[in-house]
């Protein structure tokens, strides 16, 4: 009798918990809706070539970010760091350079410039993942560290940090 009371009470809990759901106040995108955008409606303003050395030859699958007066590129087919150029296309540097030991990050992800001009790194490695800050002067700090493999990460809000992650595979054949 007093498991069947149990069973009851959880019963109950549930139906009620069901029937109070709030409604999320994220916005909804729906991907059939999305307007896509035909490349004749873009427009190339201006070009500025990239110095070129051999510590920062760049394939042409690049993650671009930009602050004020620096162009931030990673190059996805190697990942061997972020490349920094001036507005003028000049050669700055790496930071977050890719590799082992002290200065180095095991891997890069993705990454994010803050408004001092630091930045945020995404580094995921088996079924984890760590963010790292780096600072102007090119230090790199843990910020935080979990057990979540993410590939994005978007510059959500100054106080909150949020992660993506997107699996897309094509949808099994239900026709029978």
């Amino acid at each position: 009798m007093k498991i069947n009371n149990i069973k009851l009470l959880i019963f109950s809990v549930f139906c009620v918990s069901c029937s109070n759901s709030k409604q999320s106040e994220l916005p909804l995108f729906v991907l059939e809706e999305l307007e896509v955008i035909g490349k004749e409606k873009l427009a190339l303003h201006k070009i500025i070539n990239l110095e070129t050395t051999s510590e920062n030859l760049i394939g042409s699958d690049i993650r671009v970010r930009y602050d004020a007066s620096v162009f931030y590129l990673m190059d996805e087919g190697n990942k061997d760091g972020i490349h920094q150029f001036d507005r003028n296309g000049d050669y700055l540097g790496i930071i977050a350079p890719e590799g082992d030991g002290l200065g180095y990050l095991e891997d890069l992800d993705d990454f994010f410039i803050n408004p001092d001009g630091s930045v945020e790194v995404l580094s995921g490695i088996g079924d984890q993942a760590t963010v790292y800050h780096i600072s102007e002067a090119g230090e790199i700090s843990t910020v935080f560290e979990t057990d979540y493999l993410a590939s994005s990460l978007p510059n959500c809000h100054p106080e909150n940090i949020c992660f993506m992650e997107a699996i897309i595979s094509p949808l099994p054949n239900i026709d029978s």
